[in-house]
């Protein structure tokens, strides 16, 4: 395959499989509580949406990719907010031939598809076209250096391997600082070739087809590529350079997971906390066990094995933060949202360590003393309190 992307290979153009439902509804989920969110911000005016390998909009069997599950997502919200003042600029593209209808392009499917829903015009605009990725990308850059500050843009990017990913095309999309991307990558594979990729002894040999992934991780780890013992590492590492690359302020990812235990990820990038509290949301949904990814189960009863119950871990993550000093309300919402949890569950975690005499709450803008359970965790919260720790019935200074 040429270093054009395409979105689908032969072996998936026939089921939408169970790890990229999962994928589209991460995606649409995220878009559907984005836009109820941005809908109630009153000087929020447009948001631009760009699937930009968008596939060919229905699989063989019929089931609906990212392009039309995204507008029925968007044609769902407008339906729920008739009075919404909130307007979206849609564009779906995706190149070449389509390997599911002979004689089409793929964006003519989505085309056609998409024609047959109803979409109100007067709230959305949608464009569709057949850019190769290097140039459509190009086109996106240039638009989000025009946005206003009442508008953004989520950009999702959902390609067929990694041979055209380069961290600083994602670094200039991101630069605008109104942008939220959403990226598919299948690290498993990136994995299992990482270390033969970057052989760097006399006695070791970077196997023919590695050069692409080689590139992209020399360029990630700025010619220092380390070795990779284990896959967590590995997709932890990737997030990490990944997001100091383009500077993205919060960042998350999420594991899907195949029938044959190969594992994708997608990477969400956001310049906002509340876009990662958002995303976390949506994590959680998908999986109530531990928000971390969607995993293949032969027998759909069966359950998770956890060796570290993700509600008694944060207790411990939230004790040795306001251990370490005193924190206010704000910082333990943050710190609870960076490390991947529901707020919710950070307030549970404080109630514990109050319940249990570890922790007392003090107001500290002049207030009333917060009630037994009230911790303001909010990222623009109107209240200021502080949390201290107890130490032997003595508060910690």
């Amino acid at each position: 395959m040429s270093t054009n992307m395409s979105s689908r290979s032969a072996s998936t153009k026939d089921v939408l499989q169970d790890h990229s439902q999962a994928k589209v509804k991460l995606y649409t989920g995220y878009l559907s509580a984005y836009l109820k969110i941005l809908g109630n911000t009153p000087y929020m005016d447009t948001i631009h949406l760009f699937d930009i390998l968008c596939g060919e909009g229905r699989y063989k069997d019929g089931e609906e990719g990212s392009a039309l599950q995204g507008l029925r997502t968007i044609i769902e919200y407008y339906a729920s907010t008739p009075l919404t003042k909130l307007k979206l600029s849609v564009r779906l593209n995706d190149f070449g031939q389509s390997t599911v209808e002979k004689g089409y392009k793929k964006i003519e499917r989505v085309e056609s598809f998409a024609s047959k829903l109803v979409i109100p015009k007067s709230k959305i605009q949608l464009t569709c076209s057949d850019l190769e990725y290097s140039v459509i990308l190009e086109e996106v850059g240039r638009k989000l250096n025009t946005l206003r500050g009442n508008e953004k843009s989520i950009v999702f990017i959902d390609p067929w391997g990694y041979k055209s990913i380069k961290p600083q095309k994602l670094k200039e999309l991101f630069a605008c600082d109104r942008c939220e991307i959403l990226l598919f990558l299948p690290t498993t594979h990136m994995y299992r070739f990482a270390n033969k990729a970057t052989a760097s002894g006399l006695e070791e040999k970077v196997p023919s087809g590695s050069e692409p992934l080689k590139r992209l991780l020399e360029e990630l780890f700025d010619n220092d590529v380390p070795r990779f013992q284990v896959f967590d590492e590995f997709e932890s590492a990737i997030l990490k350079r990944l997001t100091g690359k383009m500077g993205a302020k919060y960042s998350s990812s999420f594991a899907l997971e195949t029938a044959k235990r190969n594992k994708y990820s997608l990477f969400f990038f956001t310049p906002h906390i509340k876009g990662l509290d958002v995303f976390n949301q949506v994590r959680w949904k998908l999986d109530t066990a531990s928000g971390r990814g969607y995993f293949y189960r032969k027998n759909p009863n069966q359950l998770a094995l956890l060796l570290n119950c993700p509600e008694v871990a944060h207790i411990q993550q939230v004790r040795d933060l306001i251990r370490s000093g005193h924190v206010n309300n704000r910082q333990v919402y943050e710190f609870g949202v960076v490390n991947g949890y529901l707020t919710k569950a950070t307030n549970a975690a404080l109630n514990h360590l109050k319940g249990a005499g570890e922790v007392v709450v003090e107001a500290s803008d002049g207030k009333s003393i917060p009630t037994k359970t009230a911790n303001y965790l909010q990222h623009n919260s109107d209240r200021d309190v502080l949390f201290k720790y107890v130490d032997n019935g003595a508060i910690k200074h």
